[in-house]
């Protein structure tokens, strides 16, 4: 790549000099870039020269030639394929690799515009379709390249064509294009079996698959084939995977445990999204949807404007014993809010048995929230007057085995809130006899 070439626009045959002194020969005229339409952009921002000032953003969309952008620069990446249009692209032990359908092709060693063998390049034929490239944990010795297809996962251990070495590591196992993403030392994504995870083991392998969303395998089959995009919010410990009809499921994470999925809808379908630092170490997220527009994830209190429509409805909860009956009377609810927000709560007694009475319509329930002490807050970040941890409280009238309870909200106004418990008041009464 040439910077600061004297001159221009050039023709045929035009000495291209930097600094009064040529460095190549034009072959045609020059022209600007254009980039073909179509296509969905993979990237990376990585340097291979170890420098902090020299990052650059490495890019593959399947309908163009791979390139390298720097802020101002964009520089065309041609490896000599017949149809040059890599798909998926990650950077692994300082080589660039590019997958094309089934072909991986890689760089020389911190050589990403060389894919010649005399500077280390070579091309692995995986006989299925690439669906993705992603460098996984590991030691100096032991960090490998995780290659998916369609049908199959592998491993790709070395760190050179000197010893690189592509290792099935499942045969029936493949994963979806655009999302695997690595969640601490794990990678998670979907699979013809549901939402799959790939994890680090000492055991013979080195890497073990678990099912991640088992406990909501009929939800997740219904999303067969729906695929389109994930994200991962290090921030939050999550891992969000998104759907054509404009779904997605949020997996939350506590370390490498998984500890809920929960659904989700933005009122508009994701097409493509990532997640980034900002300079000053702020996570950000962004999506792009099918008007055209590109917007900011998890900021404000609305979808764009419009009201979040939003429900949760916990299991039956029988107070550690399934067979008593109970008079439920009161339940005090603490919710932890960022502000202020309006949630309408109600409750379900005996698996919502229709023998019982419907619970009586409540109203909605105010919750005040982001207190603080003097100097142990953020300016800002707190309310006047508030508490720490707001307590909301409704009434409950009916006898039942266990109970449930409904928490509802839509507005565009509110604040985000999380219940951390609940307090009940009821009266045990007899076991329940069969029949009664």
């Amino acid at each position: 790549v040439l910077g600061a070439i004297t001159g221009g626009p050039f023709q045929n045959g035009e000495a291209l000099r930097v600094g009064g002194v040529t460095k190549a020969t034009a072959t045609s005229a020059s022209s600007a870039i254009k980039r073909a339409p179509g296509g969905r952009v993979e990237y990376v921002v990585t340097d291979f020269s170890g420098a902090l000032t020299s990052k650059r953003a490495y890019g593959a969309d399947g309908a163009n030639l791979a390139f390298e952008f720097d802020g101002t620069n964009y520089v065309p990446i041609r490896t000599g394929m017949a149809v040059d249009t890599p798909k998926h692209i990650a950077e692994h032990r300082n080589h660039l690799f590019l997958a094309f359908a089934g072909s991986l092709q890689y760089s020389g060693i911190g050589a990403p515009y060389s894919y010649t063998l005399l500077t280390g390049a070579n091309e692995i034929a995986l006989g299925d379709t690439i669906t993705g490239l992603l460098p996984q944990a590991g030691s100096s010795a032991g960090a490998a390249l995780a290659v998916f297809t369609r049908g199959k996962t592998s491993i790709l251990y070395g760190s050179s064509s000197a010893n690189f070495s592509l290792v099935p590591s499942n045969d029936d196992i493949g994963y979806t294009a655009y999302t695997m993403q690595r969640v601490g030392n794990d990678t998670y994504g979907m699979t013809p079996r549901g939402i799959q995870a790939l994890s680090t083991t000492l055991n013979y392998g080195n890497f073990t698959f678990g099912s991640v969303s088992f406990l909501l395998q009929s939800l997740v089959n219904l999303k067969a084939g729906m695929a389109v995009a994930s994200t991962t919010l290090k921030a939050k410990n999550q891992f969000r995977i998104y759907f054509n009809d404009g779904t997605a499921f949020v997996v939350g994470l506590t370390g490498n445990k998984v500890n809920g999925i929960l659904p989700l809808s933005y009122g508009a379908p994701v097409e493509c999204i990532t997640t980034d630092e900002l300079s000053t170490g702020e996570e950000v997220t962004y999506f792009g949807s099918d008007d055209g527009f590109v917007y900011r994830d998890s900021i404000g209190t609305s979808f764009d404007g419009n009201q979040i429509e939003s429900w949760i409805r916990p299991v039956f909860n029988n107070l550690q014993s399934p067979l008593v009956r109970k008079q439920f009377r009161s339940a005090a609810f603490e919710v932890k809010c960022d502000g202020f927000a309006r949630v309408n709560i109600t409750y379900d007694l005996g698996y919502a048995t229709p023998a019982v009475e419907p619970a009586a319509t409540q109203l909605d329930q105010d919750l005040l929230g982001a207190g603080g002490y003097w100097d142990q807050f953020t300016w800002d970040e707190f309310n006047w007057d508030s508490p720490v941890v707001n307590e909301t409280r409704i009434s409950i009238d009916g006898t039942e085995k266990n109970i449930s309870f409904l928490f509802y909200s839509k507005r565009a106004q509110d604040d985000s809130h999380t219940v951390q418990g609940v307090n009940l008041l009821y009266t045990p009464r007899r076991l329940q006899r069969s029949g009664s």
